[in-house]
């Protein structure tokens, strides 16, 4: 009597580990990833998905828009004026692509880490460099708008993020740099 109490209840608790582990949902704003034995098999679209109980999981992907921002970047004027600029990245991770992110990164601020920071660091010196402190400062939005180019175009061959947008925040001179303008306005 013992024995059937016990071979029911653990044939229950199959069950119901079978039942609660045989669907997932998948949020819009995500993409799902499915995985078998820990390999990606494939791509969930939101909803509700139907997988084999401990053998397939779902690693969800966010693939709504995220704002990474890198604070004081050190860069150097075409007259080599040093500056600190504050810059904004608007992006996120291509729908299509979450199965390709996740067996390369994991997660989406790895790959944020590893592949947008290096060129979002690379591509601001290089354009920050061929502007002079003062049109850097006249010229603000042509600034802007070149450094997003130059991101967009870095990372036009890696789908797997897409941009949509760059934003030249703040530039902040060094005090010496400051305090020459001053002298040279009061001059004037």
């Amino acid at each position: 009597m013992i024995r059937g109490t016990v071979g029911a209840a653990i044939a229950g608790l199959v069950v119901l580990i079978a039942i609660l582990g045989s669907w997932y949902t998948v949020d819009q704003t995500e993409r799902g990833v499915l995985l078998r034995n820990g390999a990606v098999i494939g791509t969930a679209q939101p909803g509700l998905g139907f997988k084999v109980p401990l053998i397939d999981g779902v690693e969800k992907i966010s693939v709504k828009t995220a704002t990474y921002t890198w604070d004081k970047m050190n860069s150097y004027s075409y007259d080599q004026q040093p500056a600190d600029l504050k810059i904004s990245v608007t992006l996120r991770a291509s729908p299509d692509k979450v199965s390709d992110l996740y067996a390369k990164f994991g997660r989406l601020d790895t790959a944020v880490n590893q592949v947008v920071s290096p060129v979002v660091n690379q591509q601001v010196k290089v354009v920050f460099g061929r502007y002079t402190a003062v049109k850097a400062i006249q010229e603000r939005g042509a600034l802007n708008n070149a450094i997003k180019d130059a991101i967009a175009d870095t990372l036009k061959y890696d789908p797997m993020i897409v941009i949509e947008s760059v934003q030249l925040e703040n530039i902040e001179f060094s005090a010496n740099y400051l305090h020459s303008i001053e002298q040279r306005m009061l001059a004037e």
